[in-house]
């Protein structure tokens, strides 16, 4: 199962695929695998703002509240940190 997912994934970027269109397939595949679960991908732009890249089954409203807000240092310290991955 996973490695046929990953199969798919990855001719999605061989084919040239949008980075949004693969990002919302994984979202929707890591939902459909976890249904209790909600996926979204978030970038980091060069300012340090959060843009979103793929939420497939949050709100829109709440996508909206969290595009473009800043994290780092100056950020609310009561606001949990979004979780990144490092290579």
């Amino acid at each position: 199962m996973f490695l046929n997912l990953q199969k798919q994934i990855l001719e999605m970027i061989a084919r040239g695929s949008p980075l949004a269109e693969t990002a919302r397939r994984i979202c929707e595949e890591a939902e459909r695998l976890a249904p209790s679960s909600i996926c979204s991908i978030l970038l980091i732009d060069p300012d340090g703002r959060l843009r979103g890249l793929a939420a497939p089954s949050l709100p829109a409203a709440f996508c909206d509240a969290i595009e473009g807000v800043a994290i780092g240092p100056t950020s609310d310290p009561a606001a949990p940190p979004p979780i990144a991955a490092s290579r």
